[in-house]
């Protein structure tokens, strides 16, 4: 008699537009599928997530006032982006790259939660029901985006549920001191805690004493001909050319003296993602398709050389063995205060000298990528016994 096959409640943010968390989305609930486990998706709105009661010392805030002023002085067309926000191409671009990310949100999630979360109440008075409950990846557990984030600690069900974290992410240092009553109090409640720095295991593990496992991120958890396999290519395209994937305009605005002296180097056009940064570079940036996850998976594989500054951007270069460099802003606290997220990434695979600051133009050494690959494997085994063990727990039912 076969045994029955275990239901898995996965709460992830899969409702962004952002490439990078769509991907991991769909690469964890995959991957939970392989194992033999049913995976379903919790719809949700983010009951909050993402607002903050942490507020910064005031002397920080006039340090980051300071050095925005210090930007847009020496970048004046930065201010002018800013006041771009109604241009009606830019939210065409926004809206094509809105659906074609819907598109994918409807063909690669199919198994969702009868109910749509609205309310940390609503998910706490009728939770799913399941064998199992997974939180991950992403920003899940990022102490800046405290109020709503119960939720993404699974404060929710039954109290002898099975709760499993599969690599969230802290994106900083450490997690507050008036914070880590609150951290430690949910984190007691998982059978199997990790994340996806070193950076946030040692965080986590000095503010609550509970020990979390380094895992890789869930799109590691696929290997580079997975993430082929689903690509879609521009046919159109035939020359070479350099992908600039940036999530901060800040930083696109400082690279644009490397990315122009990169392109003609490798005698390649540039093509930039997401769409919303044409206007800033329209002369110099060729048309291009219109572009969801798969569409970016795609422009990765086809890609001469990929510049960045996203993490998902480097994950998924480094996934697909393309030469690439990730562009460290210092304007953009946000993204330099995160910056950790992409050097734990980086470091333990020997690829640290691939991080380039402004005015440096990236290097085209070869990577090794056949040391990458060995050392990747070990990593991405490791990770992958963690989740089997860890999902295992619902079928010993406890």
């Amino acid at each position: 008699m076969e045994a029955e096959t275990k239901k898995i409640a996965l709460l992830t943010l899969y409702d962004s537009d952002n490439y990078g968390a769509l991907l991991q989305a769909f690469a964890l609930q995959e991957s939970i599928r392989r194992l033999g486990f049913e995976c379903e998706l919790i719809q949700h709105r983010r009951f909050g997530f993402g607002k903050s009661t942490w507020h910064k010392p005031a002397k920080d805030r006039c340090r980051d006032i300071v050095r925005y002023l210090l930007f847009f002085s020496r970048h004046p067309m930065a201010f002018a982006r800013l006041l771009q926000k109604r241009d009606k191409r830019l939210a065409r671009d926004y809206g094509e790259n809105k659906a074609r990310c819907e598109e994918f949100r409807n063909s690669c999630f199919t198994s969702l939660t009868p109910v749509f979360y609205t309310s940390i109440e609503q998910i706490r008075n009728d939770p799913p029901r399941c064998d199992g409950m997974v939180c991950g990846s992403d920003q899940i557990w990022n102490p800046s985006r405290f109020d709503g984030a119960a939720p993404f600690f699974l404060d929710f069900g039954p109290a002898d549920s099975i709760r499993i974290a599969y690599a969230p992410s802290l994106a900083a240092p450490s997690i507050p001191h008036h914070m880590r009553k609150q951290y430690k109090q949910w984190l007691e409640k998982f059978r199997a805690v990790s994340a996806r720095e070193k950076t946030a295991c040692r965080a986590i593990e000095e503010a609550t004493g509970i020990k979390a496992a380094w895992v890789l991120d869930p799109t590691f958890l696929f290997c580079r001909k997975d993430w082929e396999r689903i690509a879609i290519e521009d046919a159109n395209r035939k020359r070479p050319f350099l992908l600039c994937y940036f999530l901060a305009r800040e930083n696109f605005i400082c690279a644009l003296p490397s990315i122009r002296a990169l392109a003609n180097r490798l005698d390649a056009d540039i093509v930039v993602l997401p769409k919303g940064l044409h206007p800033i570079a329209e002369k110099m940036v060729p048309p291009d398709q219109l572009c969801g996850p798969r569409e970016f998976l795609g422009y990765i594989k086809n890609a001469s050389f990929v510049f960045t500054d996203s993490f998902h951007g480097t994950a998924l270069a480094v996934n697909l063995n393309k030469p690439f460099s990730v562009f460290k802003g210092w304007v953009n606290t946000s993204f330099a205060e995160k910056f950790v997220r992409i050097t734990d990434l980086l470091d333990p695979l020997d690829l640290t000298d691939r991080v380039v600051v402004q005015n440096e133009i990236p290097s085209l050494a070869p990577i090794d990528y056949g040391e990458v690959e060995r050392k990747l494997g070990i990593m991405r085994e490791k990770s992958k016994k963690y989740l089997a063990d860890a999902l295992a727990l619902t079928r010993r039912g406890h």
